[in-house]
């Protein structure tokens, strides 16, 4: 027995100083990496390049911290861009104009990063050259694809399923879709007829942005799968609950704070069943559409999932079967999520502009007739899916918002030798050169659509600038300016479809209904950030809308033209 205790004692000794070696080690790499990170930035402070002040302590974890403490504890990190952007003359004093570039160390935290607020600096790493993706993003979402998606794949891998999958997103493919799409938008607006009050009255107050991203969901399961997912009236679709559940277990940026609940053995396990519960519901769909037709190339060139599969066989590889799960999952993801957002956005920025609001209906009553009730815009729809193309306004509308209401943007990994320049139209900063070692470089979208420097009368909801086609009017848009797909050669695929989605949206309820926002019965503290109520939320993840966005409607009592 004493020897059986002995053993027991003598391996509990080895695992405490495994341990306790393991937290040294790690503490001694935060250390050290923090120690060189730090340097190179005392070293850049001094040969003059454009910075917030630095502490070889603390980095600029002190500076964004107190601007971060300025807004709400739940706004979105991807505010830090306008703040700084707001108060560049403190942060960066002796200069004459705001930097069009921003360098931050939040080491440990986050990576150092480089946000570009230029449209000239921007492209030179979207545009000119396409740099490779962050470590952190693919760190993101390697628990949903594995990595096996066009957000994480580079190279030849990248290119080849690009070529693949970018004719489904085509013009011609979204065209022959409309029909399909405007069921599932058509349940949408059953949805808000039940929200609404009898004879005309206002209904009560709810979250519209939940069921904005049931509608989403079914459009892009609709899109994608060529079936109806019935999100909308199904709260218990696994497919959907696998994936809400799993977003927020993700992590861009792996820190101290996160590291522990991350690794959390309860974490990584609902990490796991919620891929596999989606895999669950997703391959017996692609199963299906390689039984219907073996061994054949697919003849509807239209549609992602044969697309994605390519020749069929009866035996298919399960590399190949693996690659189409992935890329289905992004697509589902990235299909539901931003779109909803920027729908709630642009009811909004509608309830508070009448003049558009006004405009955009008038517009609809010429193009789709004037028999403003969803139904009667559905079947007109489906009889004459080329109309979405005809609502330009509408487009305008949405550009708009996007340009107001950023989603995110995209980030690259710097790397040693890889230099950004200032642009030549800054004079204080023109040539200047910042090195990217060791940076991560995200396009700071959010601060360029907000930068006076580049649009007229910036703050104000303008569609019509998206109209404007005179270089010499001084709302014409800046070249490179508008970001919120990205531009380049990894601009967002599904880019297209997001836009005619939201037409359709738009063209099937905003005659029939008037929706208003109301903070008023939101209970809790009232926070706001610029002095609104309706701001950015979230993480690190992509942003939602405070409270989702709570809305009350009522159906209007219209019958003709709405001006």
């Amino acid at each position: 027995m004493d020897g059986h205790n002995g053993l027991w004692q003598h391996l509990q000794a080895m695992v405490t100083r495994s341990i306790l070696l393991l937290l040294v080690t790690a503490v001694g790499y935060y250390l050290a990496k923090g120690f060189t990170i730090r340097r190179r930035f005392q070293r850049m402070q001094r040969q003059g390049v454009p910075m917030m002040q630095h502490s070889v302590i603390w980095g600029h974890l002190e500076v964004i911290g107190k601007l971060m403490a300025t807004l709400p504890s739940d706004a979105h990190g991807d505010y830090m861009q306008i703040l700084i952007q707001k108060n560049w003359r403190e942060l960066f004093p002796g200069r004459e104009s705001c930097p069009p570039v921003f360098i931050v160390d939040t080491w440990p935290f986050t990576t150092p990063i480089i946000i570009t607020i230029h449209p000239d600096v921007t492209s030179q790493y979207t545009q000119e050259v396409s740099r490779v993706k962050p470590r952190e993003q693919k760190r993101f979402w390697y628990p949903l694809t594995q990595n096996l998606d066009l957000a994480s794949m580079e190279g030849e891998t990248w290119k080849e399923w690009r070529k693949k999958l970018s004719p489904g997103f085509s013009a011609n493919s979204i065209a022959s879709h409309i029909p399909g799409l405007v069921d599932e938008i058509e349940v949408f607006a059953d949805t808000l007829r039940e929200k609404a009050g009898r004879d005309g009255a206002w209904g009560k107050v709810f979250p519209l942005e939940p069921i904005a991203k049931d509608v989403t969901f079914d459009v892009i399961g609709r899109f994608i799968l060529g079936t109806r997912l019935h999100a909308q009236t199904n709260p218990h679709l696994l497919l959907k609950t696998a994936l809400v559940d799993i977003i927020p277990r993700m992590v861009f940026y792996l820190n101290p704070l996160n590291f522990f609940s991350y690794f959390n053995p309860y974490n990584q396990f609902r990490l796991w069943l919620d891929n596999r519960r989606m895999n669950a519901f997703l391959l017996p769909h692609v199963l299906s559409h390689i039984a219907s037709k073996p061994g054949s190339t697919s003849t509807d060139k239209n549609r992602i999932l044969p697309l994605a599969l390519g020749k069929h066989q009866v035996n298919p590889d399960p590399n190949l079967i693996a690659n189409v799960l992935g890329q289905l999952k992004i697509i589902l993801f990235a299909g539901h999520d931003t779109t909803a957002s920027t729908i709630c956005w642009i009811f909004h920025v509608l309830s508070r502009n009448s003049k558009a609001l006004s405009r955009l209906r008038y517009e609809l009553d010429q193009v789709l007739g004037p028999d403003p009730s969803a139904k009667a815009v559905v079947v007109t729809l489906k009889a004459q899916p080329h109309l979405a193309n005809q609502l330009i306004y509408t487009a305008a509308v949405i550009k708009e918002t996007l340009r107001l209401h950023t989603n995110v943007g995209t980030m690259r990994s710097g790397g040693p030798g890889f230099t950004l320049y200032g642009p030549a139209s800054t004079p204080e900063y023109a040539g200047m050169e910042f090195p990217t070692e060791g940076c991560v470089l995200w396009d700071g979208s959010w601060a360029q659509h907000k930068s006076p420097e580049l649009w007229h009368r910036v703050e104000e909801f303008l569609p019509e600038r998206w109209l404007v086609t005179d270089p010499e009017d001084p709302l014409y848009p800046p070249k490179n300016g508008f970001r919120a797909f990205e531009l380049g050669p990894r601009d967002c695929i599904g880019q297209g479809l997001g836009v005619v989605e939201m037409k359709l949206v738009l063209a099937v309820v905003i005659r029939e209904f008037e929706i208003e926002e109301d903070y008023g019965e939101v209970k809790g503290k009232e926070e706001r950030v610029f002095g609104e109520r309706a701001y950015q939320v979230g993480g690190d993840g992509t942003p939602g809308v405070k409270g989702g966005l709570p809305v009350r409607v009522k159906v209007r009592n219209v019958t003709g033209a709405c001006l």
